[in-house]
């Protein structure tokens, strides 16, 4: 069985379809979090949408999970790539002006409400 390490050491290297070919076979157990967030973000790498809508979604975006801010952010993208721009939008207001990635959610709120 591929480990979380190794899955996280492709995803490091910038191997994001093998990555997410080794998530596959690894166990999120005891990194539960991590496991779908770096999931998520390497299946936006590789533009499967729906695959890091399904991860972050696991995860959510409330504070118990320490990648929360970034989960906003990625789940909006992927979102807005799978052309729902309702929930992209919903979910870039709620990003504060101390968070993670706020210029890019408010250039890119303008965009969708353009």
């Amino acid at each position: 069985e591929v480990g979380l390490n190794e899955a996280m050491r492709l995803y490091s290297l910038g191997q994001y379809q093998e990555a997410l070919n080794a998530f596959g076979q690894a166990s999120p157990d005891s990194l539960f979090n991590e496991y779908y967030f770096y999931r998520g973000v390497a299946a936006l790498a590789i533009d499967n949408f729906s695959l890091a809508k399904e991860s972050f979604l696991v995860i959510g975006t409330a504070r118990s999970n320490q990648f929360w801010e970034q989960t906003k952010w990625y789940l909006a993208l992927a979102h807005w790539q799978l052309e729902d721009a309702k929930n992209a939008v919903d979910l870039l207001k709620t990003v504060k002006s101390n968070e993670f990635k706020f210029e890019e959610s408010q250039q890119l709120l303008k965009q969708l409400s353009d």
